[in-house]
């Protein structure tokens, strides 16, 4: 066959892997057009331990950054689930403030289940000082090693250290960018400022819908106000999976150590 359209059989295999890579990169982000499915009104529940069936690293990750936060003057202040942001999956999110530096912390953990066992799925941990009255938001330091489904903001900068571990090392690391870029700024609360301390409510609106509509704004989503979701587009089908599926997602965690190992040894 090969032969018959002109084609030397030995590039057969190449033919059939660009195929087959082809389908992979323009195929399968069309699943995701079909099924990206975010709540605008997702449901918010106050984190009790008690309730909840956890891994047990990561009751023991959590205890230890709690330790670890209130040692370096964060006080907690509130902790939420999202028991249907995605589905078998929770996710927690614990808020930290620290008055005297201006400056939140918030603890992210993501678990799923595998049958009824709970099963760690993604933890890290990010310093965000909020501003007013400038060009940028605000400021935000973490470990997350995972690149996330959207690509970062120009107006909330963001500084990964995913091979820091330490919480007082990597809020080290934060009060030092704080320092270069944002140093006289204003420095705000949206927790208390907007929403009057209302966690849940924060997290809904403020976490979760307010970014999704600036997704709105990029391209990447659109919002479908018969099933009140936000969904992705055609376009925004395409960068939300490469930037999670191989080869990118891979290149993208690579890229962030070096470039938070390179950072870190700047900022010492």
């Amino acid at each position: 066959m090969w032969t018959d359209i002109g084609l030397d059989e030995t590039i057969q295999p190449l033919l059939i892997f660009l195929g087959i890579a082809a389908g992979y990169f323009l195929l399968v982000p069309l699943l995701v057009l079909a099924t990206f499915k975010a709540k605008a009104h997702p449901t918010v529940v106050m984190f009790d331990a008690a309730s909840q069936q956890m891994p047990e690293s990561i009751v023991d990750y959590y205890e230890q950054m709690n330790e670890e936060l209130i040692e370096i003057g964060f006080q907690p202040e509130g902790a939420a689930i999202l028991p249907d942001a995605f589905e078998n999956v929770r996710v927690l999110l614990t808020m930290y403030i620290n008055e005297a530096e201006g400056t939140s912390a918030m603890l992210n953990i993501i678990w799923g289940f595998v049958g009824d066992a709970p099963v760690e799925q993604q933890k890290y941990l990010e310093f965000m000082t909020e501003i007013s009255g400038q060009e940028i938001r605000g400021l935000c330091t973490n470990n997350n090693p995972i690149p996330g489904a959207f690509a970062d903001k120009e107006d909330e900068p963001q500084f990964r250290f995913p091979h820091i571990q330490s919480v007082a090392r990597l809020y080290r690391c934060h009060q030092e960018l704080v320092q270069r870029h944002c140093l006289e700024a204003r420095r705000t609360f949206t927790l208390r400022e907007k929403y009057q301390g209302d966690f849940k409510r924060f997290i809904a609106e403020s976490v979760l819908k307010e970014d999704y509509e600036r997704e709105v704004r990029r391209g990447t989503l659109r919002y479908d106000a018969p099933s009140e979701t936000f969904q992705a587009t055609f376009l925004g089908a395409y960068p939300i999976t490469w930037r999670s599926t191989f080869p990118l997602k891979h290149s993208l965690a690579i890229n962030y150590k070096l470039k938070g190992r390179r950072l870190e040894g700047e900022l010492v």
